[in-house]
């Protein structure tokens, strides 16, 4: 056989391997975002947080939930200065966050009362749950992309040499030409 009549199979065996390699470093990639959605899932972080506390003494519990729930608010609703909970009511009814708002009702007394109801605490735990759960947490990574895509496409108007038709609708509202 001369190397003719095998560049033929040597070249059905080349393709065979490159198609396992690819093969290979798809499973390979397809795991590893895996692994990176599990360290992103800020949400399980916060709810394994709650899983993890001990209901013994009431004071330690409702502490450590009001610090979960203080580190949650802030990356969940964007809050930058937090001060206690009863400021946060008026923009989360707003946002239309009525289980937040009832969260913030119901813990603001609990807080500054020196009565521990282990009933209203174990809600306001099951509260902070739901709450967690219905409001994902979007890393910042993510929420940069779709920023840039919307400005974009937020006129569905195209630039033209530096001015945008916009601009230039404007001008012509106000007598103005190029």
């Amino acid at each position: 056989m001369t190397f003719m009549e095998n560049w033929g199979t040597i070249l059905v065996i080349s393709v065979a391997i490159i198609t396992f390699i690819l093969i290979i470093l798809i499973i390979v990639e397809k795991k590893l975002k895996k692994e990176k959605n599990k360290e992103e899932d800020r949400n399980q972080l916060y709810l394994s947080e709650i899983g993890k506390i001990k209901e013994s003494d009431p004071e330690k519990f409702l502490k450590l939930i009001d610090n979960i729930a203080r580190r949650f608010f802030k990356e969940a609703f964007k809050i930058k200065n937090f001060m206690g909970y009863s400021e946060l009511i008026e923009p989360l009814k707003k946002k239309n966050k009525t289980k937040a708002v009832k969260f913030c009702e119901t813990i603001t007394p609990l807080l500054y009362s020196k009565e521990r109801d282990s009933s209203k605490i174990k809600g306001l735990v099951n509260l902070l749950i739901e709450i967690i759960n219905t409001n994902k947490i979007i890393p910042e990574q993510e929420q940069e992309k779709p920023k840039k895509d919307k400005s974009k496409s937020t006129s569905g108007k195209t630039d033209v040499s530096g001015v945008s038709e916009e601009k230039s609708e404007d001008k012509e509202k106000n007598g103005q030409k190029d």
